[in-house]
């Protein structure tokens, strides 16, 4: 990176201005060719930036995104697989929800992910814990969300006792292991009630409660508003945002 005319530019001749957006392991940035003049869209990868806190003192307008594809005036950018969900989100768009479900379904995508998800952590930063007991009883909560496994049958499962794996989760994530999985499951639900039609009762059903009642009540307790309520807000959100944008 040179200093031209009081300018940062990438290879004497890329001029960086504001902050696109991030996927995979590179960041994109709107910029200017100075040779040729004209705009273009800058791919910096990671691999660039390992001073990180530098980079930000060069350009503090520049804000970082973990989001898992940016859309800005015509400029596009996504990585790795997200990029096939940037793709069905075009589609759903320009063509309909109908449509993008069809396109889905032939690339055997279960679900459209919306832009605003988040860049998925490692599991043991988003943890920040290394405690492979702990590692290992949130990959199996993780993956039996359908069917609930008892606080026991986790333990067990992870060689531990309860008390045991109690004390670990109240140590690294100030919770109780029951607490944890609940918050896991409705977290998973209004994922699923956000970015799927499935009906709320699907849903619940799929997230491990037994009844509509049970779910409803659940959610509510954890989000302040109803499953139906939450998917309404995030759909007329959705709505306004893109009109916003277009």
């Amino acid at each position: 990176m040179t200093e031209n005319s009081g300018r940062r530019l990438l290879a004497g001749r890329y001029e960086v201005g504001e902050y696109i957006g991030q996927g995979g392991m590179s960041t994109v940035y709107r910029g200017v060719d100075t040779k040729l003049g004209r705009s273009v869209a800058i791919k910096i990868m990671k691999a660039q930036l390992a001073q990180d806190d530098e980079f930000r003192e060069r350009f503090p307008a520049v804000q970082a995104s973990t989001r898992l594809f940016e859309q800005d005036a015509g400029c596009l950018s996504g990585s790795g697989c997200a990029v096939t969900d940037l793709f069905l989100t075009l589609i759903n768009d320009h063509h309909g929800a109908d449509l993008a479900a069809l396109v889905a379904e032939d690339l055997n995508v279960e679900r459209i992910r919306d832009g605003s998800e988040q860049q998925r952590v490692p599991l043991r930063n988003r943890l920040g814990s290394t405690h492979p007991k702990l590692t290992q009883a949130v990959i199996l909560m993780e993956s039996s969300i359908a069917e609930p496994l008892t606080t026991d049958e986790i333990a067990r499962q992870v060689g531990v006792s309860r008390r045991q794996l109690e004390r670990i989760f109240k140590q690294y994530l100030n919770s109780v292991p029951s607490q944890y999985y609940l918050e896991l499951r409705l977290n998973r639900a209004r994922q699923m009630l956000q970015q799927t039609s499935k009906s709320i009762i699907q849903i619940g059903l799929s997230c491990g409660f037994s009844s509509g009642p049970h779910f409803s009540s659940a959610y509510r307790n954890c989000f302040g508003v109803t499953p139906r309520d939450g998917r309404n807000q995030y759909r007329a959100n959705l709505a306004q945002d893109r009109t916003t944008t277009q």
